[in-house]
């Protein structure tokens, strides 16, 4: 399986959803990127398989520290396709899988109840 863009970079990490459709990656540029799988590896074949290109770019302001799929998470349902992502100085992001969108933000809060980061 080969990543076809334009762009060079160097990604840092991927995730597969629990669902098994679809990888998540997170890059040098700040972005999670998500890839569908090739119909054809759900057939277990794994000659000529299409390069694949990100159907969907969510942008962090900051170093991205980690990311990771709601649990339960199933393509039949897009209301479960989310995925939580915490970047440098920012707060908790919550996105949507299937259209890219933010869905929410989680602000952390030290002892006194003040907000840690600046977004």
């Amino acid at each position: 399986m080969m990543y076809k863009s334009a762009e060079l970079l160097c990604f840092y990490s991927m995730k597969l959803a629990p669902d098994g459709s679809c990888i998540l990656t997170n890059s040098e540029d700040q972005c999670l990127r998500l890839f569908n799988l090739p119909e054809k590896i759900y057939n277990r074949e794994t000659q000529n398989l299409p390069p694949i290109d990100a159907v969907l770019k969510m942008f962090e302001s900051g170093t991205i520290y980690d990311y990771c799929w709601y649990p339960g998470m199933s393509s039949a349902y897009p209301d479960t396709c989310c995925l939580a992502s915490t970047s440098k100085n920012n707060p908790v992001h919550l996105w949507d899988a299937f259209t890219g969108e933010l869905r929410c933000t989680y602000r952390a809060y030290d002892q006194s109840v003040s907000s840690i980061s600046d977004f």
